[in-house]
């Protein structure tokens, strides 16, 4: 007995443009965090050596553009998944409003309804 290989779908192939982007608005931001920590810590009374404060400026940015990375090149692989067990039906996400899989509906009664739909 062969097991049954899943058909890949080449819709969408994996692009390497799209994690780029992402790694560099990653480190866009993290530039834009280590920028706001550079702030604070410039305005504070606390002395810390000038290396320790460009190595943590740097690992704030590449957590940054990892962070970017790491989000797009998930999302894709994600998307391109052929096993059903890789992406179980979640009935409490998307598509409105999730209370109504939780909340009982209430029972409408004749005083309820609108008089001026009859």
């Amino acid at each position: 007995m062969t097991p049954i290989k899943p058909k890949l779908s080449s819709d969408k192939p994996f692009s390497g443009i799209k994690v780029l982007v992402a790694l560099a608005i990653g480190l866009l931001l993290g530039c834009a965090v280590a920028y706001f920590f550079k702030v604070l810590i410039d305005y504070s009374p606390a002395e810390v050596d000038l290396r320790r404060l460009r190595l943590f400026y740097l690992m704030v940015v590449s957590s940054g553009g990892l962070a970017g990375f790491a989000i797009e090149t998930m999302r894709q692989l994600q998307a391109d998944a052929t096993d059903p067990l890789y992406r179980p039906k979640n009935p409490y996400r998307g598509g409105g409003s999730s209370l109504r899989y939780i909340l009982p509906r209430p029972a409408i009664t004749n005083q309820d309804q609108n008089p001026y739909q009859r």
